[in-house]
């Protein structure tokens, strides 16, 4: 026997043992094994947007956690982004399987929701509020109503053994990415600002305190320097983005788009400081979806959907994860105007798509919106100044990163005059382009042609 076969067999030894002596939960953390039990267990989530697909896994997911932790105290954070006007099924009944799973949440812990920008994309934000607390779900963030008045409470606490622990809800800002009909009828405060002005204040006479915010990446970044040494970690939401980093000294988590993972935090207060360990759960690895979340998915679609809806709009020829749909579409624009480059920006695909025919509500569900496609012409260090701001899914330092990017397709640029390049009449809206370009252009629109239009046709032929 070589030595790499003995060092094979030594490791799966030593991982059995380590399945005898130690319990599952410790198996899958990502820090240090722990033998005693967490004061308390977080399980964050954001972003899923109505993930239909996704729901029935994670209630599994979440069933075999609460067996592992149980008598143990367990919440749930919800960090924005429940509703997607995208998905036909969810909106056309107004969110009826969002609220089931909600619930569901619900049997096993409290749940805490910070509003995002999608939360009143079927109800009115009053509406939203009042429905929650309705299923005895807690509702915190820092938005108003038109007259100055909160939607919500700013914090909530949860109390661990004598500890108490604040949560603290930030949303977004940026009003063009909340419905419009609503728009006139909310006030949100700069959430750098606020938190500076206020979040001290708040998590004054609590013990600990963890941020959830909605604010986005770079807002993140500047409001995680104004936040007190007892603050667990954060999480983030509304940029759809995969990370864990350590920002000023404070833990900051996102975890993605659509339900794919889910995060735990195993917290340890009994020392004379707080320990953390995380563990992921990948959705896709989650086998035997919960039957009873998946029949009322199934409902819903049935009673909804419409021929409209169900109507093939085109055929796959292979299985596509969302990067991969993602750059076959960013090359599918460039090709159909004949471009030298196409920016697509990322939070525009929700999905990856399945080989075989493509129903019109899983398009909807694969790109969320239509845009105009808009062109420009720019010189070679334009364009470099574009590229190096787009593609930031492969592995850009956090420090780097502009939490909103492009979808870029290839291209080798030379110093040659110009380069003709296009993207989506969102990207070129003035108040956008320095945040997804990094520099201001003149676009003008390409007539006769959307975003959607191009792939539905490329996918027809």
């Amino acid at each position: 026997m070589n030595r790499r076969t003995a060092t094979r067999r030594l490791m799966a030894a030593l991982v059995l043992l380590a399945w005898v002596i130690l319990p599952p939960a410790a198996i899958h953390a990502e820090g240090q094994w722990e033998r005693s039990a967490p004061e308390l267990v977080v399980v964050n989530m954001a972003d899923t947007h109505s993930a239909y697909d996704a729901y029935p896994r994670i209630l599994t997911a979440v069933e075999r956690l609460a067996n592992q932790y149980s008598g143990q105290n367990v919440v749930f954070l919800f960090n924005g982004d429940l509703f997607e006007l995208g998905n036909a099924a969810a909106a056309k009944s107004e969110g009826v399987a969002d609220w089931e799973f909600l619930s569901r949440l619900r049997e096993h812990g409290p749940v805490i929701i910070n509003i995002g920008n999608h939360e009143f994309d079927f109800v009115a934000p009053q509406e939203f509020v009042r429905t929650a607390r309705e299923h005895d779900l807690t509702v915190i963030g820092n938005i108003a109503d038109a007259e100055g008045r909160p939607l919500a409470p700013a914090t909530t606490d949860v109390s661990v053994n004598n500890n108490v622990v604040r949560m603290v809800g930030v949303a977004t800002n940026q009003m063009n990415t909340y419905p419009e009909p609503h728009r006139e009828t909310i006030e949100i405060p700069d959430p750098v600002e606020w938190a500076r002005d206020n979040y001290a204040s708040l998590v004054r006479d609590a013990d600990y305190s963890i941020l959830l915010s909605h604010a986005g990446l770079t807002a993140d970044r500047a409001m995680l320097a104004t936040v007190p040494d007892t603050t667990l970690f954060a999480v983030g939401g509304h940029n759809h983005l995969v990370l864990r980093e350590e920002i000023e000294g404070v833990t900051y988590m996102h975890n993605g788009f659509r339900g794919e993972r889910i995060n735990v935090t195993e917290v340890y207060l009994g020392g004379s400081t707080p320990r953390l360990v995380f563990r992921r759960v990948l959705t896709a690895d989650v086998a035997e979806p919960d039957t009873r979340m998946a029949g009322i998915i199934e409902r819903v679609r049935n009673e909804h959907l419409d021929r409209s809806d169900t109507a093939v709009v085109g055929v796959v020829p292979e299985d596509m994860s969302v990067l991969e749909a993602a750059m076959w579409s960013v090359a599918t624009v460039r090709d159909a105007v004949g471009a030298d480059a196409a920016f697509l920006n990322h939070t525009s695909f929700g999905s990856g798509l399945s080989e075989g025919q493509l129903p019109a509500y899983r398009f909807d569900q694969f790109m969320r919106f239509d845009n105009d496609v808009m062109r420009a012409e720019v010189d070679a260090d334009t364009l470099r100044t574009i590229l190096a701001r787009s593609n930031q899914h492969a592995g850009t330092p956090v420090a780097e990163r502009a939490g909103d990017f492009l979808y870029a397709s290839e291209i080798d640029v030379e110093d040659r005059e110009r380069y003709e390049i296009v993207t989506s009449s969102w990207v070129a809206l003035d108040f956008n382009q320095q945040r997804y370009l990094g520099t201001e252009i003149d676009f003008e629109k390409v007539e006769g042609v959307t975003t959607k239009g191009i792939l539905t046709e490329a996918l027809s032929r």
